[in-house]
């Protein structure tokens, strides 16, 4: 059974499982020792090592975690202080599942290994084997829960740097893309850091690092995220870990496109993208606003530009062109008529930058007067589906027998 929604305030403990094979194989002649049980790990029960983590939803839909750049050098720069343990951790049904702690002390024996050649030649080694492992781990959720993994991470003990692996399309829980109150329209605003903040679902990260990696990458039958879309699901999530208080960046490397190794099927995140420009057909057509502009603004995305461009220069000599736009039924009526026809109008400012005539193009701003569906519930509230739809331009194109 899932975990129950309030994600940041779960305490529930994790079952140990065990690395692969070939892990422990290469860990152990690294170290010259077996790989300890969680529970009696002598680099834990000795001393205060440096401790890096990595948890990862490694789902159905996203691309295997692998060892970039920066995650090389992280784990390169740990092996180096000679006091440092790595552990992982993979997205399960009831949450992360820890796997054994792997000692990242490069030793001859008992000792710790000096000779330069010979530690080069381990950390090799360890960098190939933690690739491996990344590769080939595969998560079992049937979820993608960035939110999930951060709770895993404030839950470590003590100072950690950790790696969180996740396309960020988060698919359960209060913060999942298509829940009330996010929608790819309020992505990466300060509004939803703001609303997640006052419910308090948000985890404890203050003394924690987290690097997020893969945000935005996806595989399997998840479609691809239009950069924009990519950047916007950064922010979001970049701004909701510091909101919990950690120390938080993104690794910019994207992550290879690896097949997943996991089976279990993951839900699928619709994707705001901009529909074909069919002009032949002759029927409106719908633009999503979260594929043309930023969160609360009326300013084109430069790939919505470039298509309306493209329509621009298709379009037939005698023919019309009305721009409708609208919002979602959030008051003031006044202010949702000007935001809507000042997104109308930045299509119209595409259209006629292409060459195509301004005096042929009708501009309104409708607000939500003349919704496309109705996007209230019998209490009053946004039915979040049909907000998205009603926030759009609709693009009607006639012959000039018709009316615009």
């Amino acid at each position: 059974m899932r975990r129950p929604e309030m994600l940041g305030r779960l305490s529930h403990g994790e079952r140990p499982a065990v690395l692969g094979a070939a892990c422990i194989a290469v860990v152990a002649a690294a170290t010259a020792c077996t790989a300890p049980a969680a529970a009696t790990s002598p680099v834990a029960a000795t001393r205060a090592a440096t401790r890096v983590l990595m948890v990862m939803g490694a789902s159905a839909n996203e691309p295997a975690p692998a060892s970039t750049r920066t995650i090389a050098g992280m784990v390169r720069d740990a092996i180096a202080s000679d006091d440092a343990v790595l552990d992982i951790a993979v997205d399960g049904p009831a949450g992360p599942v820890a796997h054994t702690p792997v000692d990242l002390v490069l030793r001859r024996g008992t000792q710790v290994e000096h000779d330069a050649d010979r530690r080069a030649r381990l950390t090799a080694d360890l960098l190939a084997s933690v690739g491996h492992t990344l590769a080939t781990t595969a998560g079992s959720s049937g979820q993608v829960d960035t939110l999930g993994l951060l709770a895993h991470v404030a839950r470590s003990p003590g100072s950690v740097t950790a790696v969180v692996f996740s396309s960020g399309l988060q698919s359960v829980g209060p913060l999942a893309i298509e829940a009330p109150g996010v929608g790819w329209d309020q992505v990466g605003t300060q509004k939803v850091v703001d609303a997640v903040v006052a419910q308090h679902l948000l985890p404890d990260l203050r003394g924690k690092t987290v690097v997020f990696s893969g945000i935005g990458d996806v595989a399997g039958l998840q479609p691809p995220l239009p950069d924009s879309v990519r950047v916007r699901l950064v922010n979001h999530w970049l701004g909701l870990c510091r909101a919990a208080g950690g120390d938080c960046r993104a690794d910019q490397e994207p992550l290879p496109p690896t097949a997943p190794a996991s089976t279990v099927p993951a839900p699928v995140v619709d994707v705001p993208a901009l529909p074909p420009l069919d002009v032949a057909r002759g029927d409106p057509i719908e633009l999503p606003s979260a594929a043309l502009f930023g969160p609360d603004s009326a300013a084109l995305l430069p790939s919505a530009s470039a298509v309306l461009a493209t329509f621009a220069r298709v379009l037939p000599a005698d023919v019309r062109v009305r721009l409708d736009g609208r919002t979602a039924t959030v008051p003031p009526a006044d202010s949702a008529r000007r935001f809507s026809l000042a997104r109308a109008q930045a299509c119209a400012d595409a259209l006629v930058a292409a060459g195509f005539p301004g005096d042929r193009i009708t501009v309104r701003g409708l607000g939500y007067d003349a919704p496309l569906v109705a996007d209230l519930d019998a209490g009053g509230r946004l039915v979040p589906d049909a907000a998205a739809r009603n926030r759009s331009v609709t693009l009607t194109v006639t012959t000039n027998g018709g009316q615009p």
